[in-house]
């Protein structure tokens, strides 16, 4: 049937597999596949609509964030008056952030380097 290191085609391997010759009851024909694949529908209309609507929330969110906030505030450091270390007017070329008493951490303040630092 097969001659060794020679790989089946795939009408090969339907045609040679057993059960599965055209017509029988194992192998549906095309008409009732493509009806089952029309006849589906979606079972949890509830959980699809809310979860439309929470991602509808989270885009909305997105933009507005992007609109009216600032990312940088994600990822640079700011002092006790909300000013961004190295970016904003007041503190441009001090990049790093430094609390004068550990025990408060309340009141941090941008520094062009570190204390001790010569």
């Amino acid at each position: 049937n097969q001659t060794p290191g020679r790989r089946l085609s795939a009408t090969d391997r339907q045609a040679s597999s057993p059960g599965n010759s055209m017509g029988s009851l194992e192998d549906p024909s095309h008409g009732e596949v493509l009806r089952k694949v029309h006849s589906r529908r979606t079972t949890d209309l509830c959980g699809l609509c809310g979860f439309l609507l929470y991602f509808a929330g989270m885009v909305g969110i997105t933009v507005s964030s992007f609109r009216h906030g600032d990312p940088r505030r994600l990822y640079h450091s700011f002092d006790y008056s909300g000013q961004l270390c190295g970016i904003d007017s007041m503190v441009l070329g001090k990049n790093l952030i430094y609390w004068p008493k550990p025990e408060s951490p309340s009141y941090p303040i941008c520094i062009d380097r570190c204390p001790g630092d010569s």
